[in-house]
């Protein structure tokens, strides 16, 4: 057993990375694997805007040609330079049921972040410090939402067997429609009172290239909204934009919202439609027939997710969030959709876990970001 450091300009290498979860998972019932192209651009050290500003490696175990285990390892001077820490952090972790391979590719990881001097690891996290990130801890006999993790139960034991604590826990979970609506009526009512009363209106588009045109906006809004949350760093603009256009492909623009006063973005609602089962059917690839699949899913599927939903701390409690949760209301009670995933919001959030209850939300999947001091 031996560990490799992938390189990220040879093309079987960065495949070897790429492929394993497909292996592991492969046929799993709630495994949803994401496009193969898009995971190989993660490796892109040329192109994706991370590798502007910080660094990262790219690792496998292996014994006799076979991967046991895979780890991303970064250093976001981005982050660190804001929160004022000298971190490593940790993503892309996958590994069989093999607690050696753990154990190697997690030393490997250490010796990578001592020889930086960094002295703190957290994650599991992407390159894009706006996702949640984690493994997940809860949850196993549910499928995955669209790009949120999914793994075997063993992932926990075998973090903390490497020195790892839990550090910050998200939660998921699922709206029914019900055919009396998930809100009462006299909720919706008041909160379009409260809106009227206030000035603040929504916002509704037509097309993508609409919603490209307000990316920037967004950017910005984001940067102020999702401040006081753990882990978090201003991204650049050109991070914010490719993590735009990932969702933008797959967004239907009815369901984006904008909460506005005046002509100032203060909050926001972005849902699209769930393709999960498309995915799991295409495996990775939209050849020869996986477009074939995913099409099919945006016009049959009856789940939507709900993967973002903000207002500036100086407008809540003002009326801002009358118009949020009307909208919210509209995604899910006025639509083709007749469930919602609601994906990865922290339970240092309280006010937004119990105001979902208001909607009828079953928290049914829990994350977790790990962290460990060197």
């Amino acid at each position: 057993m031996k560990t490799h450091l992938i390189d990220t300009t040879d093309k079987d290498d960065v495949n070897r990375f790429v492929d394993f979860p497909y292996k592991l998972y492969k046929n799993h019932p709630y495994y949803v694997p994401m496009l193969k192209a898009g995971q190989r651009k993660l490796l892109d050290k040329t192109k994706h805007p991370f590798f502007k500003h910080s660094e990262a490696d790219f690792f496998i175990v292996e014994v006799r040609g076979e991967v046991l285990a895979r780890i991303c390892v970064m250093e976001n001077t981005a982050y660190n330079s804001y929160q004022k820490e000298k971190a490593a952090f940790i993503g892309y972790f996958d590994v069989a049921e093999n607690i050696e391979a753990s154990r190697m590719i997690f030393r490997q990881v250490d010796e990578w972040a001592a020889a930086r001097g960094l002295d703190t690891i957290y994650g599991p996290k992407g390159l894009l410090g706006a996702f949640a990130g984690g493994v997940l801890v809860d949850g196993f006999d549910l499928r995955a939402a669209l790009d949120v993790t999914y793994n075997y139960p063993y992932y926990d034991q075998y973090i903390k067997d490497s020195g790892y604590q839990p550090y910050r826990d998200t939660l998921s979970g699922h709206i029914h429609r019900k055919a009396e609506g998930n809100v009462p009526e006299r909720v919706l009512k008041i909160s379009k009172r409260m809106a009227e009363r206030s000035g603040f209106y929504a916002r509704h588009f037509k097309s993508k290239q609409e919603l490209r045109g307000i990316v920037a906006a967004i950017g910005d809004l984001h940067r102020r909204a999702f401040v006081e949350i753990p882990g978090y760093y201003p991204m650049t603009d050109e991070e914010f934009a490719w993590m735009a256009e990932e969702l933008i492909q797959i967004a239907d623009p009815g369901l984006i919202t904008l909460v506005m006063k005046e002509d100032e973005v203060v909050g926001f609602v972005f849902a699209y439609p769930d393709i999960s089962g498309g995915l799991q059917k295409a495996n990775g690839s939209l050849f020869p027939f996986g477009w074939v699949h995913i099409l099919r899913a945006y016009k049959t599927t009856d789940w939507v997710i709900l993967n973002g939903v903000g207002i500036l701390p100086e407008y809540q409690g003002r009326g801002a969030n009358a118009v949020m949760y009307t909208e919210l209301a509209r995604v899910v009670t006025d639509s083709q959709y007749w469930h919602a995933d609601l994906v990865q919001v922290g339970t240092e959030n309280s006010r937004s876990i119990n105001d979902q209850l208001t909607f009828g939300a079953e928290w049914v999947k829990t994350h977790r970001v790990y962290r460990k001091k060197l």
